[in-house]
């Protein structure tokens, strides 16, 4: 995703599987960071259910990337509730496949779309919700006269991951955090060392 932004996922792949009816749905969902990752997803799991008598699906990898196909269920039934549930839970690089093993009793449209949004609603409750937060990296140097600022201020911050490096006139220290946070921890930094600090990305 080129936009760096906060963003809902599933947190695991998962299987669900109910039966209406006769006819079994079985619901598979997983995180994919890319088109191609989806349709591979998808690829294999009509390998896997090759004798199923439908494979419909949907993916969602951010709010202008997606697709959704119904693969010979009537149009409007198979591929647009599942996508329904995606928006609905409001998930992002999320695929799901819900795949029918026909058992004889016709459902009708509505029956039909009830039974693959439900299916691909069930699979994502079980498949959990993730927040990713998109990281930053800044590179902060300091001359050694303000090291004891510079390492009280980030025991201070637990939530700041580093490393650090000692150059010949100070400390350089890469400081990983939510990128949502940047500027307020520059500010505090910047305020903490009382300017003396070159922060750089």
């Amino acid at each position: 995703m080129s936009e760096v932004r906060e963003y809902f996922t599933v947190s695991k792949t998962a299987e669900t599987s109910t039966n209406i009816k006769g006819s079994t749905f079985i619901s598979h969902c997983t995180r994919v960071a890319t088109v191609s990752e989806a349709m591979d997803y998808i690829k294999s799991t009509r390998i896997k259910y090759i004798d199923a008598t439908h494979n419909c699906w949907a993916y969602r990898i951010s709010p202008n990337e997606y697709r959704f196909n119904d693969d010979g269920e009537p149009s409007g039934t198979a591929g647009q509730p599942i996508f329904q549930a995606l928006l609905g839970a409001n998930l992002e690089q999320t695929c799901i496949v819900v795949t029918r093993y026909y058992g004889g009793t016709k459902l009708g449209a509505g029956g039909l779309a009830r039974a693959y949004g439900g299916g691909a609603s069930a699979v994502l409750k079980e498949a959990n919700t993730l927040l990713v937060k998109p990281m930053v990296t800044l590179l902060i140097e300091v001359p050694f006269s303000e090291q004891n600022s510079l390492f009280y201020f980030l025991q201070s911050h637990p939530e700041i991951a580093t490393t650090t490096d000692y150059t010949a006139t100070g400390i350089q220290i890469k400081a990983s955090f939510y990128l949502s946070d940047r500027n307020k921890i520059v500010e505090l930094l910047t305020n903490s060392l009382r300017g003396r600090v070159q922060i750089t990305e």
